[in-house]
């Protein structure tokens, strides 16, 4: 059976998200293939997640992502595609310890116990502590949340692993990355910002053997579901390598003609979600200080590509953006419409554009700026009276608000063969 499959528009994605395996650093980028509408964005509590919405509203959602268990496919009216990532269960166990202890210092803390005082070997030797962190990646597929496993569960949680469409590993993460695309459809991405990283995080090297054998013997049995799972991945990965890669055609077919509206970031990163709004349609900011799109374009071409732009928190991000078409620099030209939105143009040369190729767009900023930043502006306009607009709990770091880019030819196709 082929494993290149590709999402479809009435397909729902499930992401089982089992902590301390990367999971917040690939959902930043999974996030960018749908829009904010799409995304169930309850993260924990998976009681919450039945309650809270109606069979119909659990069904519209595109992309469900979060610390919920595998069960999970069976309140979707049919079955969603599925992914999740493992880690190797010493890493992940030394991982979370350091996740509760820096959530007991901001005071949200699961356990009763300080553990402050606690080393890590302590804190596996605890008889509830040492238990909550081990085996739970096979917690997470057997929906149990007792502290012991029972008879079985290893067994069921290797059957329902190898149902996923994609089963990746941290260890052989730009690899997972490539089997996901290839799975699923999407242009491979080579560069994902790392997130909710242990900033002093442990090797297995630097723990005691004594230490290593015993987080190997309370995870005995998620070590053997950890070793089927880099089985699993490693066959899929193989197989992945003897299908055919997408043609142009399954991708899109090289267009003369692009509006695109920002509904999806695919393939490209450094954007935040998109977001829907009643005027303008879909808008996304960027989030990092380069944002990146892929087209393809028919060769042996010029094209006129124009922008909009509908917000700037300050001039000069505006001012430094930069535009390269496959690393060539197209000079832009600014005017405002007759909404205020900002128009910037420039020619992309047909000497960018490779038959066969994907034009690489970069959209480069001097820097992203906290959304809800006080600054001098803000205040003196409420002091003023006017009224400012803050998204109180929105700590996103943004530099451009873009609404859509329209490619088209700078002359007839026939004036340039």
């Amino acid at each position: 059976m082929l494993l290149k499959k590709p999402l479809l528009e009435t397909e729902q994605l499930y992401f089982m998200h089992i902590p301390k395996c990367a999971g917040l650093s690939l959902i930043r980028l999974l996030d960018q293939h749908f829009t904010l509408a799409e995304i169930c964005t309850l993260h924990d509590n998976f009681d919450k997640f039945i309650n809270s919405y109606s069979p119909a509203e659990r069904a519209a959602f595109r992309f469900i992502r979060g610390h919920f268990p595998y069960r999970l496919v069976d309140y979707l009216p049919r079955r969603p595609r599925t992914l999740t990532m493992l880690r190797h269960p010493v890493k992940r166990v030394i991982s979370a310890i350091a996740q509760h202890r820096r959530m007991e210092e901001q005071g949200v803390s699961p356990f009763q116990e300080s553990l402050q005082h606690f080393s890590i070997e302590e804190f596996m030797k605890h008889p509830f502590l040492g238990k909550a962190v081990s085996n739970v990646a096979i917690k997470y597929l057997i929906d149990f949340g007792d502290p012991d496993l029972l008879p079985g569960s290893l067994e069921l949680a290797k059957e329902r692993l190898e149902r996923f469409d994609v089963v990746g590993t941290v260890e052989h993460f730009d690899d997972s990355l490539a089997l996901l695309a290839h799975t699923y459809g999407w242009y491979p991405v080579h560069e994902v910002k790392e997130v909710n990283v242990d900033p002093g995080h442990l090797s297995k090297t630097e723990l005691s053997q004594s230490l290593l054998d015993l987080i190997c013997e309370l995870n005995r049995d998620e070590i053997e579901l950890y070793e089927f799972g880099v089985k699993l991945f490693k066959e899929r990965l193989a197989q992945m390598k003897t299908e055919a890669p997408y043609t142009l055609a399954e991708r899109g077919d090289p267009a003369q003609r692009i509006h695109y509206d920002f509904h999806h970031v695919n393939p490209g990163h450094g954007w935040h979600v998109g977001e829907s709004d009643p005027t303008h349609g879909y808008t996304r900011w960027s989030a990092e200080p380069a944002s990146f799109l892929q087209f393809y374009l028919q060769p042996n071409l010029a094209y006129v590509i124009r922008l909009r732009i509908l917000k700037v928190l300050e001039t000069d991000i505006l001012r430094s953006l930069k535009l390269e078409a496959n690393e060539t620099a197209i000079p832009l030209k600014s005017k405002r419409d007759g909404e205020g939105a900002i128009i910037l143009e420039g020619i992309i040369p047909a000497a960018a554009i490779t038959a066969g190729m994907p034009v690489n767009l970069a959209l480069k900023t001097n820097r992203v700026f906290p959304i809800n930043h006080w600054n001098f502006k803000t205040r003196i306009l409420s002091l003023l009276g006017k009224q400012v607009i803050r998204h109180e709990e929105d700590d996103r770091l943004v530099g451009l608000r873009y609404n859509w880019i329209d490619i088209y030819p700078l002359e007839p196709a026939s004036a340039s063969i």
